[in-house]
């Protein structure tokens, strides 16, 4: 779900007086948000780490 999507599902409900499994649904949702950030910073180092050794590797011949 992205982000926009999340809003409007915040949006449709009546947030002032959530339901339990309302409240669990949206902190699964935020849960599963928040882990595809991490997974994106990972993958982001990742790639600036191979980026790097291919240039060492590069330069070293």
């Amino acid at each position: 779900m992205d982000l926009d999507a999340f809003e409007e599902l915040l949006r449709a409900h009546d947030l002032t007086r959530p339901s339990a499994a309302l409240k669990e649904r949206v902190m699964t949702e935020a849960r599963a948000e928040m882990s595809r950030i991490r997974d994106l910073r990972r993958l982001r180092w990742l790639t600036a780490a191979a980026v790097v050794l291919v240039g060492a590797s590069i330069l070293s011949q």
